[in-house]
C-alpha cells in the first residue's frame, strides 16, 4: 500500500508540470513498471483526478493531464513533502 501511495503522489507531481505521455510518466516515476503505472493512471482517471487525451495522429498520441481536482492536490502534497 505504501508503494502504491508513493507512486500515486509521484504521478501527480510529475503531471503538475504539465501533460505527459505514458513513456514520459514512466521515466518520471522511479521504479514503476508499465502495469503498475497503467493501474495507477486508471485509478486516478476513475477518481477524476486526471484525464486521458488521445490525439488520433498520425501517429496516435496519448497524453495525461491533471483535472482541476487533481491540481488542487498539488499544494497539499507539497506541504506533506510528497
Amino acid at each position: 500500500m505504501r508503494n502504491r501511495r508513493r507512486n500515486t503522489c509521484a504521478i501527480i507531481g510529475a503531471l503538475s508540470r504539465g501533460p505527459l505521455s505514458f513513456v514520459a510518466l514512466r521515466r518520471s516515476v522511479n521504479g514503476i513498471g508499465d502495469a503498475m503505472l497503467s493501474d495507477r493512471l486508471s485509478e486516478l482517471a476513475e477518481a477524476q483526478l486526471l484525464e486521458r487525451s488521445v490525439d488520433p495522429g498520425p501517429p496516435v498520441a496519448v497524453s495525461y493531464a491533471l483535472t482541476p481536482g487533481g491540481e488542487k492536490l498539488v499544494p497539499v502534497l507539497a506541504q506533506l513533502g510528497m
